[in-house]
């Protein structure tokens, strides 16, 4: 049997796969709960959800991302065999090609990801800085830079907690502000330009409820 192949843009914003309804129309009557994913020698176990008239390939990505360090939107090119449920997965490069056209300088690097959990939104704790960001808190620096978009820009105080680098009341700011939840993901990156940390936040999708929209980046 040939293989059956599609592509779909892996956005850094969401740990979501669109499956192109020329592929998923095969499981109209009876989709799978589950697909295997091949990569790098290892086996990923990925949920399937549907919602409406579209099909995504979701849980499970986000361990697959972690594992495969892919920190950036990325084009994934999945084959089938005999199997239209297990995919070999190729990653054919950047989503947005001209992001190889920027100097190396403007590139952010990725550095560290917050898992917010439900212990963390009751007991109100701090972010402590991993080992990871610890470069990039320089010496005595009092706060650091966290850039908005749009040539905005405000200043986290950094505090000491547990003998560790800390942020406190901005951070607890933009859990309430941006309404995190258990299970939502903070990404931060470093923009060695201009010396600022820029933030992603990933959301996780609530299947159930109907209001839901996962090609939104809300």
């Amino acid at each position: 049997m040939d293989s059956i192949r599609f592509t779909a843009p892996f956005r850094v914003q969401k740990n979501l796969l669109q499956v192109p309804f020329t592929y998923h129309s095969q499981w109209l009557r009876n989709y799978p709960k589950y697909v295997l994913f091949h990569y790098d020698g290892e086996i990923h176990f990925i949920r399937v959800r549907t919602l409406g008239t579209k099909c995504f390939f979701a849980d499970g990505l986000n361990d697959f991302r972690r594992a495969h360090n892919l920190h950036k939107s990325v084009i994934q090119r999945l084959v089938a065999g005999d199997k239209n449920t297990t995919f070999t997965v190729h990653i054919d490069g950047p989503a947005h090609h001209h992001s190889n056209l920027k100097p190396i300088i403007y590139r952010r690097r990725y550095i560290f990801t917050v898992d917010i959990t439900n212990d963390m939104l009751q007991q109100n704790l701090p972010l402590t800085l991993p080992a990871a960001a610890s470069k990039f808190v320089y010496g005595s620096k009092k706060s650091i830079t966290i850039h908005h978009g749009l040539s905005k820009s405000t200043k986290w105080p950094v505090t000491i907690h547990h003998d560790v680098p800390a942020i406190a009341q901005p951070w607890f700011n933009l859990i309430h502000e941006k309404n995190l939840k258990a299970g939502d993901e903070v990404v931060f990156y470093y923009r060695f330009h201009d010396h600022a940390w820029e933030l992603l936040i990933r959301k996780t999708i609530e299947w159930n409820n109907s209001n839901t929209d996962p090609d939104s980046d809300d």
